[in-house]
């Protein structure tokens, strides 16, 4: 009886966790003051687009008046027919292109290759990914662009900026604020084999009075929530100083800066692309400052956009002198092996591998994933990578799967005995229970032997769960016949109309998955003694059935392909273990 609270106490840890996980509650929402939407997200593949040289510029002119220490730099308003002439030109390497502007002098869209077109890229798919992938109609949200912080200050995200320098991988704009004496470039580098950029920003004082570099923000970036119904939030915003990562609330309500003495980076992501800026001085007075689009019903699936910036001090500048802020930039996939040999190649080690979110065990989850991709380098197939995987992880904890058949199958054995024990004792549970253990003792069974190794395998469950849900490698990977992405459910046919709980697609893996616990269910009952399985077992494993269906059933078909191989591996051994016990 024992080992059955235990092992229900077990499998409900991990049916209310995947639950928490999939199921979440709504947050309450709360208007965020910000105006405007970014993503991260596959749209269609458009024609790769060549470096555009700028032509003919026309300058906004903005009215700016001198500035006192006491105010700030005056934003202009960016007009219709001067967005029309907005200059945009391509900074692009063998992974990803981007496009700039010459409003505020930031990127207006990141394209990222997949694999059909460089075969070192681990994004999947025919079809580019693009950040953001809906356009922005505030320069605001722009990526690298600088703006005020949330109390006011320096704000040039619609100031037009001259292109002073074009190649194929560097850009540098300059603004000259004639009436304040501050002068402002901004040099863009593209790394040769990376996601990776680099930001200088250069202020200079030309006038002949000191004059502020007022606080403000450079935008991280924008991502959108998922343009699907999805069971659970995959938006993170997170940064990492005071020498751990630290996650900050993504609900409009709970939503709020945070101040850093020590910042390495902040992020914001969602569940396969990231955007990281990093500044090269990890030492200062920092804000990090995230930011929700305002609720509307209006809206549709996806509109939702978060975004990120980072704050940095006010400083005086005097005449002629001039200050330099460095900034390394990533907008990429969220790919571990790839932000980690990156962070190496940065004074400092900034650790961008920890953007990265495996949950508890991750350690155990990393050199799952490293083991992925080595069977993926064994056999070009993920879905077959995720089975190799699968059978290693049973033959690593067959001993300990072993002895918990064992020690369950001998307490089976016993409980006619035990039953004549409580029946005997049925007035005394203690001289019972007292009964019961020297019965074990004597038979040499350990009640708690079927119990223990499983839990012992929970965080190796727990971390392949994880590990498999958040691998970039297998979006857009392909398994066989109708699986086509293993990182969505592998649907069949489309309803054409919501179904409570089960949604609006007919998929075959969770179905495959209820049949092996329907099976599972079957060799335990013509296990037992009698033939019959104890009713409270019974109810348990029909329920267990139930909930598992459900949760698994819109789950990406990569997950629950590694439930329903490790559910029937684990059957093939039960049977085995039960014919030589018997």
């Amino acid at each position: 009886m024992l080992k059955r609270y235990i092992f229900f106490i077990a499998m409900s840890f991990l049916v209310f966790w995947l639950y928490a996980i999939f199921f979440p509650p709504r947050p309450p929402v709360k208007p965020a003051p910000t105006e405007s939407p970014v993503d991260s997200a596959v749209v269609a593949e458009e024609e790769k687009a060549p470096l555009e040289e700028p032509g003919e510029r026309t300058e906004i002119k903005t009215a700016v008046k001198p500035i006192p220490l006491d105010e700030k730099v005056e934003k202009p308003e960016v007009t219709k027919e001067q967005r029309e002439k907005e200059e945009e030109v391509w900074l692009e390497n063998d992974y990803c292109r981007m496009r700039f502007t010459n409003y505020g002098a930031a990127i207006r869209e990141v394209v990222l290759y997949t694999s059909r077109v460089n075969k070192e890229v681990v994004i999947h798919g025919k079809e580019p990914v693009r950040i953001p992938r809906k356009p922005v109609e505030k320069e605001e949200l722009n990526p690298l662009v600088i703006m005020s912080a949330e109390e006011g200050g320096l704000d040039l995200s619609t100031h037009t900026f001259q292109l002073k320098e074009k190649t194929q991988r560097k850009a540098v704009y300059e603004l000259d604020l004639r009436d304040t004496g501050l002068r402002v470039t901004k040099s863009f580098e593209l790394a040769r084999n990376n996601y990776f950029l680099t930001l200088e920003v250069i202020f200079e004082n030309s006038s002949e009075a000191t004059i502020p570099v007022e606080k403000h923000q450079v935008k991280v970036g924008t991502v959108f929530s998922p343009d699907q119904k999805s069971r659970y939030r995959s938006i993170g915003f997170m940064a990492l100083g005071a020498g751990k990562v630290q996650k900050l609330s993504s609900s409009r309500k709970k939503i709020q800066s945070k101040s850093f003495d020590f910042l390495r980076w902040a992020s914001v992501s969602n569940k396969y692309f990231a955007l990281i800026l990093s500044p090269e001085k990890s030492k200062g007075k920092f804000v990090v400052i995230p930011q929700v689009s305002e609720e509307s019903s209006s809206k549709k699936q996806g509109d939702d956009w978060y975004s990120m910036g980072l704050a940095v001090e006010k400083v005086n500048l005097e005449p002629g002198k001039r200050i330099v802020h460095r900034y390394s930039f990533y907008a990429g996939p969220k790919e571990y092996d790839r932000l980690k040999g990156l962070s190496g190649k940065i004074s400092g080690d900034r650790q961008f591998e920890k953007v990265m979110h495996f949950g508890w065990f991750g350690f155990v989850a990393i050199p799952l994933l490293k083991v992925l991709k080595w069977c993926y380098g064994l056999v070009p197939n993920y879905g077959l990578a995720i089975i190799f995987l699968t059978i290693l992880i049973k033959v690593l904890l067959y001993p300990l799967d072993q002895k918990s058949y064992k020690s369950m199958k001998e307490m089976q054995k016993l409980q006619p005995l035990v039953a004549e024990l409580k029946k005997k004792y049925k007035d005394d549970p203690k001289r019972a229970q007292m009964e019961q253990m020297k019965l074990f003792k004597e038979h040499k069974v350990n009640p708690m032997g079927g119990c223990l190794p499983m839990l012992l395998q929970m965080p190796v469950l727990i971390a392949m769960f994880q590990m498999i849900r958040s691998a970039i490698e297998l979006r857009g990977a392909p398994f066989v016949l109708w699986i086509k992405d293993l990182s969505k459910p592998d649907a069949v046919l489309d309803f054409g109309v919501e179904i409570p709980i089960i949604g609006s697609s007919l998929n075959i893996l969770p179905l495959i998955l209820v049949l092996t616990f329907v099976l599972q269910s079957k060799i335990s009952r013509l296990a037992s003694p009698s033939g019959k399985q104890d009713p409270q077992q019974k109810m348990m494993g029909h329920m267990m059935t139930v909930v598992f269906g459900v949760i698994f059933y819109n789950m990406p078909s990569g997950l629950t392909l590694y439930f329903a191989v490790s559910t029937a591996l684990r059957l093939v051994q039960q049977y085995f273990v039960q014919k030589r016990v018997d």
